[in-house]
């Protein structure tokens, strides 16, 4: 994760010092993870946070044993301390979500497309504000920054740019959510089963989800054809998503036919 994508994500979470926060300063890194399990992720109870207050080696053992209760599958090690805390953040906007899930998908439900009627983009936007108190950056939705960063997520995330805003910012959350997965957290380490000891894992989840229907009697260019498999997968995923897209946009387009009364026929 880039620093502007964790200074987004830090400012949905409403993180106080977020604009000003530095990987590389140790202070800041030690008060982001305690403010994530005071605030978001609330794992351990209170009296178990105190290792977290610490300082020195003592926090970085209780830093490291906290990953590890959280079952994060990034080896504990100084140079992934960035990447457990990316995954720190995921943790802490998926207990963000499931706090308020109720409220977040009615409001974006109610999202216009883009080819609903105006009179209904009041309405929506009166929705997306009942969401601020939860999540800020709604609050700015038709704000030059809020777009200007929204399109910044999307490259970062590899999301096709589009004019309408709120159906953007539907793809963004989306990708957010497969790319600060668990799995995909573990996978951005770098390190390949064979490396990891002949891991019986991809992703964190075992080979026997990930048949591959033949072998090639060799075990490194299997765990690559399936590797290759599954990221074929991924990508008639996508396109069957992109389809539905489509299915529905035309759906919407055929059932609200324009009558005219005076030629007595519906579909004008």
């Amino acid at each position: 994760m880039g620093s502007r994508s964790r200074t987004i994500f830090l400012s949905s979470l409403n993180y106080p010092k977020a604009s000003s926060f530095a990987v590389e300063d140790g202070r800041s890194f030690r008060e982001l993870v305690l403010w994530l399990e005071d605030t978001k992720i609330r794992f351990y109870s209170v009296d178990d946070r105190k290792p977290l207050r610490a300082s020195g080696a003592e926090w970085t053992a209780a830093f490291f044993k906290y990953a590890e209760d959280l079952e994060c599958h990034i080896p504990s090690t100084s140079e992934n301390r960035t990447k457990i805390l990316d995954f720190l953040i995921s943790q802490a906007i998926t207990e963000e979500y499931r706090d308020n899930c109720t409220r977040i998908s009615e409001a974006t439900q109610k999202l216009p497309s883009s080819n609903a009627a105006v009179g209904k983009v009041g309405a929506a936007e009166a929705e997306v504000s009942k969401l601020a108190p939860v999540c800020p950056v709604f609050s700015q939705l038709d704000s030059p920054e809020f777009e200007g960063a929204l399109k910044a997520a999307a490259v970062a995330l590899h999301v096709p740019l589009e004019a309408d805003v709120p159906r953007l910012l539907k793809s963004v959350l989306g990708a957010a959510q497969r790319v600060l997965s668990p799995a995909a957290l573990e996978a951005a380490t770098g390190k390949t089963a064979s490396q990891a000891g002949g891991s019986s894992t991809i992703g964190g989840l075992p080979k026997s989800k990930f048949p591959l229907g033949f072998s090639l009697d060799d075990p490194p260019l299997d765990e690559a054809a399936t590797l290759l498999r599954v990221l074929y997968i991924n990508d008639l995923r996508r396109l069957q998503t992109q389809v539905d897209h489509y299915i529905v946009d035309m759906q919407e387009y055929t059932a609200d036919p324009k009558t005219d009364a005076k030629l007595g026929r519906v579909g004008v």
